[in-house]
């Protein structure tokens, strides 16, 4: 039995390490004063903050972040909205939230996948979240 655990604690580490050499992508409900504010998988409508980091510089310039939801009657994600954002190619540590060139608001409750696009149209990185009704007692974006 410890043997079990020990292999599958081995097998699950391995998937932890990858994630912290890589790039990844979270969410929150906002940044604010260089602190990330209710970090979570599952908000309420409204503004998004997505957040990106890398250990090292991403080297990215041109970019465009990709918002599609699932649709359950076709069963496939299907493009929602899409924002070009212009970046420092030595970021490590990237806040995408809604400014006067781009409306990053989810209207429509839903699961969606982020998905972070560099100038070659070559997946960076990209998320899964889940958007609720504003009523709900998930954490409400700004």
């Amino acid at each position: 039995m410890k043997t079990a655990i020990f292999a599958l604690l081995c097998f699950l580490s391995s998937f932890a390490c990858k994630a912290q050499g890589g790039i990844v992508m979270y969410f929150c409900g906002e940044y604010k004063h260089g602190k990330e504010i209710h970090i979570s998988s599952s908000f309420s409508v409204g503004s998004l903050t997505v957040m990106v980091k890398s250990q090292k510089a991403m080297h990215l310039t041109d970019v465009q972040l990709e918002f599609d939801r699932f649709d359950s009657v076709k069963n496939e994600f299907v493009l929602y909205k899409k924002f070009d954002f212009s970046l420092d190619p030595e970021d490590a540590y990237i806040c995408f939230s809604k400014t006067k060139d781009n409306d990053l608001v989810i209207s429509e409750p839903g699961i969606y996948r982020v998905v972070l696009f560099s100038q070659r149209d070559k997946v960076v990185t990209s998320a899964l979240v889940e958007i609720v009704p504003a009523k709900s007692k998930r954490h409400k974006m700004k």
